[in-house]
């Protein structure tokens, strides 16, 4: 794990905290789609959710 920031320079965050996940074993699962709660008097139009990476 002392080399992951070195092989993954986007993970070399002071915050960043590495997890071995094994794809070949990952499990597929459909989910619903992302409810907004609570922010209908906020937002009137539509709404782009983009991965950027962080939390």
């Amino acid at each position: 794990q002392h080399l992951w920031a070195k092989t993954f320079k986007s993970c070399a965050g002071k915050s960043q905290s590495p997890i071995a996940i094994m794809t070949q074993k990952a499990v597929v699962m459909p989910l619903p789609a992302l409810e907004m709660i609570g922010f209908h008097d906020f937002i009137t139009g539509s709404v782009v959710v983009k991965n950027n990476g962080h939390s």
